[in-house]
Order: C-alpha cells, then structure tokens, then sequence
C-alpha cells in the first residue's frame, strides 16, 4: 500500500514560524537591554570610580638620580667619583608569602636579626607597588648569589645605582665640602 502525501497547512507553519523569530527577538532584546544598562551604569554611574583607578595606574613616578661628573685635582687626581652600588629590593604585591620568602633569603644572604627586624618596620609603611629595600651595599658575590637563586625570589629585584666616592675624604673635605 502507498502512503498518501499529508498536506501542509502553511497559515499554521506560517504562524509557528512567527512566533519563534518573535520569541528570538524578544531575547535578543532583553540581551542587549541587559548589556546596554550595564554599559550605562559604568559610564555614567561609576565614571569617577574608575577614572581614579585608570589615573592611579597611569603613572607612577620613580625618581632617577643624575649621573654625577668626576671632580680631578689640577694634578690629575681624582678627588671624587660615581661607583656602582646594589641594592636588593622588594615589591609586596609580588610576593605570595612576604615572611617565608624573606626567611629564605636571611639564610641565603646571611641577614642578621636586626636587618630582618629594619625590613618588617618597612614592610609595614610600605604602600601597594612600592619597592622595599631589603639589603643596601650588595658586593658582587652577594648579587651573583641572589642572581643564581632569583628564579625562587618572585617579586624580588636588584637595582644597581651610582654612589659617591672620595678617595681623600678627610683631606680634601675642606674643598669638596661635605663627605
């Protein structure tokens, strides 16, 4: 036996299909609705909030000190120089566990317990990103051991910086000025 072809009712398929696009644009109106009060509310609502954040951000101000020049005697002496000096410093925000990590490097780099007592006193005025100095006067084999061990200091960097050195201080203070 042959099957009878069903005819179609297109009114009605006509009808179902109007009412799915009208159920989809219902959503997508709702969707962008949602994301256009959202848009809204941090543009105009929040505007302050996060123009203050974006300024902070922005900028942040790390002074430089100039390269100072050599002073010579009229012999040719050097009377005063620029010698490079290390500093090991700390960014908080960087460190996931500020004491273990600190206790680590007292035993790497030898801290006694009045360097590590100076170092909790500027962790705790230290502000956000701020870099804390742990160590001053670093000598090269103090650096090359933290630069062979940097990989399990996150957060932790060594900032080379130009002092001041006068190999005749006490005779040539009277011209320099003050040593």
């Amino acid at each position: 036996m042959q099957k009878l072809p069903t005819l179609k009712d297109p009114d009605r398929e006509q009808r179902i299909f109007q009412a799915r696009v009208w159920a989809a644009v219902a959503i997508m109106a709702v969707l962008v609705s949602l994301i256009i009060s959202r848009l809204a509310y941090l543009q105009i609502i929040k505007h302050g909030h996060f123009t203050t954040l974006a300024q902070d951000n922005r900028l942040k101000v790390v002074p430089i000190a100039p390269t100072r020049g050599l002073i010579y005697s009229r012999d040719g002496h050097i009377l005063a120089e620029n010698r490079p000096s290390f500093a090991l410093e700390m960014v908080p925000e960087r460190v996931e566990d500020v004491q273990s990590s600190l206790t680590a490097l007292a035993i790497l780099l030898q801290l006694n317990d009045a360097e590590r007592e100076r170092i909790n006193e500027a962790l705790k005025r230290a502000r956000g990103f701020d870099s804390v100095a742990i160590k001053t006067g670093m000598d090269e084999r103090e650096v090359a051991i933290f630069s062979v061990n940097r990989h399990r200091f996150p957060g932790f960097s060594i900032a080379a910086r130009l002092t001041r050195y006068y190999p005749a201080a006490e005779r040539m203070a009277h011209i320099i000025g003050y040593v």
